[in-house]
């Protein structure tokens, strides 16, 4: 930690002294070749003491370029996120539909899978209403067997 507050009181004191060379010189076609050096002099005292340091960056390439090995996580990760962001998405769309409906819910549950095509399919829709009167059992349990296609809907 103490190389880096030594390297960044250097690198200030590098601006300020460009910065007094510079209003130091004169104008003209002088100016261009003395934005050019005091530029070049600034990119050294950035890149000098990070080339010079003994920083090493381990980085496990075979980890990350491997032609076969990481397809089927990568493949199963996507899924999943996939998949995650789906039953989000539902459950939002689920809660605006008994929103319009003035029917509060306590809590929705999505069962999903993911066939081999990459097609997700609901398997069951769980909603707990707050309210658990019978007749706002039938209204949610209508609305949601009429917007979505699950092949197990329940609500309580």
């Amino acid at each position: 930690m103490n190389q880096i507050n030594q390297w960044a009181f250097i690198l200030c004191l590098a601006v300020v002294v460009c910065s007094i060379l510079e209003m130091m010189s004169p104008g003209g076609k002088m100016q261009r070749i003395i934005h050019l050096v005091l530029g070049a002099f600034l990119l050294c005292t950035i890149i000098v003491p990070i080339s010079a340091s003994d920083l090493k960056l381990d980085v496990d390439d075979k980890k990350y370029f491997q032609k076969d090995g990481n397809k089927l996580e990568l493949k199963e990760e996507v899924e999943n996120q996939t998949q995650k962001l789906a039953c989000e998405n539902l459950k939002v769309s689920i809660n605006k539909m008994m929103e319009k409906e003035n029917l509060e819910t306590d809590e929705i549950e999505i069962f999903m899978d993911t066939e081999e095509t990459g097609r997700i399919s609901i398997n069951k829709v769980c909603v707990v209403l707050k309210d658990k009167s019978s007749e706002k059992i039938k209204r949610a349990e209508k609305i949601l067997k009429e917007e979505i296609k699950s092949k197990e809907i329940t609500v309580s």
